[in-house]
């Protein structure tokens, strides 16, 4: 066989795999995890660092609509419609990082000549966001908003996608993969805290006013993105790099067409779509129940307690990482994700009971019980796309990490911001009115809660069907593990 041609796929009959358990649907337990399997503490941190700059894409979820519609008078469905044409562009981008990642051959590796100047660019860009100035036509302030964004969005795709890929490279371990996983969680919940105080930071009065503020931020979160951004290009190694070195180039739409004909990536995108659609939605609708319902129209106190209930949020997100990660290895990836989804279940329906005015801080509640869910999205759905990545090997002879990572990227990008145009869209049709201020209409009152409680469930209701069809179980995955290391040896990634 030539350097150059894969590894021969998998066969629907008389597939080793098969015979080595794929097929088996009796639950297998892993071997535990191998010493040469195991990244050590130092490489997980510098993967976890390379999170820091995810602050760009949490203050864009933040702050679009409190400074673009709240602050400056856009309409929301403005905002709305330049988030949407962003995820259009990262339709195309977000693959074509992946594609390139996959198959670029240099003597830095495939992942981190696009990691080093993305991080540039996306230094640069992000501030460039916020910088608007008072007194321009709506029309002006949605073209800036537009251009502004793709600039920054195509910079990210190049950022994230390798990034992501370099993670899921980490270690050919079921288990392992969750643990890097939920060291990434950590460092990006920590922004996530960060992220749920911009808008509060932006109306510090030391800062002179929300736009001054708004710029303020974005240079500093530019400085930040700068400096954490290059951790992951000096001191994070690539794995299974020896192989890609054989893999054969993919066109760009032949690796799109391959990725979606994964049946087990197709289910995870269902699972992974209603997953980050619920999130989002809690997170950009609640800053305008906070505002009219539970304060009245007080923007001060409806940020602050923003803020606060994003910070008990990502905290309970990082303190249930050890008891996601234990539910995981003791009941499996797939129950363990069951669980935390149904617990996010009853808290979307505590919004009823949390978000009342006169005791405005009992929507931390709620925030305590949405935390697991969040948890298992980063610890345990991430960590699957590394078995994904497993699985297609087996069929097709290559390593296609960045492909894979990009397409659950473009879907987290994309739920994030059909979050907020869903959110745009209902404030829109219940009649928000901002002249009105703190005196809403009740109904229209009524109507934004309902939204806030059915909108998310129906998202998780999503992902609780189509984990029922999910085929990699344990068993299967470590089956996959062994066929493959059969096939072409043990591909540490150190």
């Amino acid at each position: 066989m030539s350097s150059s041609s894969p590894p021969p796929p998998a066969q629907p009959n008389g597939d080793p795999a098969a015979a080595a358990g794929y097929d088996n649907p009796e639950p297998q337990r892993a071997p535990q995890t191998a010493d040469a399997d195991r990244v050590p503490m130092l490489q997980k941190l510098a993967i976890g660092v390379g999170e820091i700059p995810t602050i760009g894409r949490q203050s864009i979820d933040q702050l679009a609509l409190p400074i673009y519609n709240i602050t400056l008078g856009v309409s929301p469905v403005l905002v709305t419609v330049a988030l949407s044409l962003t995820r259009l562009l990262d339709a195309f981008t977000d693959p074509l990082a992946g594609s390139l990642s996959d198959n670029t051959r240099s003597r830095f590796g495939r992942r981190k000549p696009y990691l080093f100047v993305a991080t540039l660019v996306c230094a640069v860009t992000l501030p460039l966001i916020w910088a608007v100035g008072p007194g321009w036509s709506e029309g002006a302030y949605f073209a800036y908003f537009v251009a502004t964004l793709f600039a920054f969005y195509i910079a990210y795709s190049f950022y994230n996608v390798p990034l992501f890929a370099l993670a899921l490279e980490a270690t050919p371990d079921y288990h392992e993969r969750t643990r890097v996983a939920a060291v990434k969680c950590c460092f990006s919940h920590t922004m996530g805290i960060l992220g749920a105080w911009l808008f509060a930071i932006t109306q510090l009065k030391t800062l002179g006013g929300t736009i001054h503020g708004a710029r303020v931020v974005g240079i500093l979160m530019g400085i930040l993105v700068l400096a954490a951004g290059t951790i992951p290009v000096f001191f994070v190694r690539e794995g299974y790099r020896h192989l890609a070195l054989a893999n054969k180039r993919l066109s760009l739409v032949r690796g799109i067409r391959e990725t979606f004909l994964n049946k087990s990536f197709v289910v995870f995108a269902l699972m992974a779509t209603g997953n980050k659609l619920s999130g989002s939605v809690i997170q950009g609708m609640g800053i305008y129940i906070m505002l009219y319902h539970v304060y009245h129209g007080d923007l001060r106190a409806a940020s602050i307690l923003a803020g606060l209930w994003g910070t008990c949020y990502h905290l309970a997100t990082i303190g249930t990482i050890p008891l996601v990660s234990w539910m995981s290895v003791r009941w499996g990836k797939l129950r363990a994700l069951e669980v935390c989804l149904w617990i996010f279940v009853v808290g979307a329906a505590s919004t009823w009971f949390t978000y009342r005015p006169g005791v405005p801080y009992l929507v931390l509640a709620t925030a305590l019980l949405l935390a697991p869910a969040q948890t298992a999205f980063y610890a345990i759905l991430r960590s699957l796309v590394a078995d994904i990545c497993d699985d297609d090997e087996l069929q097709t002879g290559l390593r296609r990490e960045g492909m894979y990572a990009s397409m659950d990227a473009w879907i987290e990008k994309a739920m994030a911001s059909l979050g907020v145009i869903l959110t745009g869209i209902v404030i829109a049709s219940v009649g928000l009115d901002r002249g009105l201020g703190g005196h809403q209409l009740p109904l229209t009152i009524l109507h934004l809660r309902l939204a806030y409680i059915f909108l998310p469930m129906g998202g998780v209701g999503l992902t609780l069907v189509a984990l029922r069809y999910f085929p990699l179980t344990e068993s299967r995955a470590t089956a996959i593990r062994q066929e493959l290391e059969r096939r072409r040896g043990t591909p540490y990634a150190r």
